[in-house]
């Protein structure tokens, strides 16, 4: 099914397991930009690869984001590499 997402970035927060794992796994296979957030970051960097193996592009952050100050770090950095962030 294409849902046109494909090239999209998209946020995935708690990315590290359960259901923000397959929330990044499913956006990675409609090849989104995955930006996958996540306070755990054991075994990251083989999570960036399985999510690039899906046909997406893959960053993951450990991120804590009940820290408002992070969020806007984090969305300004990504709005400053020319990226639009939509919330």
């Amino acid at each position: 099914m294409n849902t046109g997402l494909g090239g999209k970035v998209v946020v995935v927060t708690g990315a590290a397991a359960g259901i923000g794992r397959a929330t990044a796994m499913r956006f990675a296979r409609e090849g989104c930009r995955v930006a996958a957030w996540d306070v755990n970051d054991a075994g990251h960097d083989q999570f960036v690869r399985e999510l690039s193996s899906l046909g997406g592009e893959a960053l993951f952050r450990k991120t804590n984001v009940c820290d408002p100050g992070t969020l806007r770090r984090l969305f300004r950095k990504r709005s400053n590499a020319g990226e639009q962030s939509t919330c």
